[in-house]
């Protein structure tokens, strides 16, 4: 029942997790959009020829998202029965921590793309007349405290994720060998 439980609590922790980035992701999209279109002053409005910097990175971002919540989809479809037993259960768990490894993994990524796209960005913003000298610190700022979220996400993944891996493939390994000796164990007399 704990692995069944934890299985529980790691579906709706997706499930609300997903949801809030999914706010977070139509509020400041809808801002942009908002901001770009029917902006005040033509001076603070969005000229996407000289300020696309910001363009990759919503994509990759509504990408991320849309292919983490698809690849969940099937993960949820593909063990459905994960109570049934210990062995759907334990199949469930580590098909649970490849996709933990495979989000980590495309977070890392992810966060790489924002970190080369910063100077592009305050490039543009202060070619545009948005941003002066000061913005200058975020080029060494932003791609610090990222690169320290990276740094943490790679240890999470090396410690956490990789030692859960081995833990439920030797847990699994040692249901099937016993339950393939108990079927293959003559009945004594």
């Amino acid at each position: 029942m704990n692995y069944v439980n934890d299985l529980r609590r790691r579906h709706r922790g997706f499930a609300l997790f997903s949801g809030i980035v999914f706010v977070w992701l139509v509020f400041v999209t809808v801002r942009f959009l908002l901001h770009h279109f029917w902006s005040g002053s033509n001076s603070s409005a969005i000229h996407f020829t000289r300020e696309w910097g910001m363009d990759p990175i919503f994509a990759a971002l509504w990408f991320f998202w849309l292919v983490t919540v698809l690849d969940y989809r099937r993960h949820r479809s593909r063990h459905g029965g994960f109570e049934k037993s210990i062995q759907t259960c334990l199949r469930a768990l580590l098909d649970e921590n490849r996709l933990t490894r495979s989000r980590t993994k495309s977070v890392c990524a992810l966060l790489g793309v924002v970190v080369l796209m910063v100077p592009i960005v305050i490039h543009q913003l202060k070619a545009v007349g948005k941003a002066g000298n000061e913005i200058d610190p975020a080029l060494v700022f932003v791609p610090v405290v990222l690169g320290g979220v990276i740094v943490g996400l790679v240890f999470h993944y090396r410690r956490t994720l990789l030692g859960e891996k081995r833990r439920i493939e030797s847990l699994l390994g040692s249901y099937e060998e016993l339950v393939r000796d108990d079927v293959t164990a003559e009945p004594s007399t």
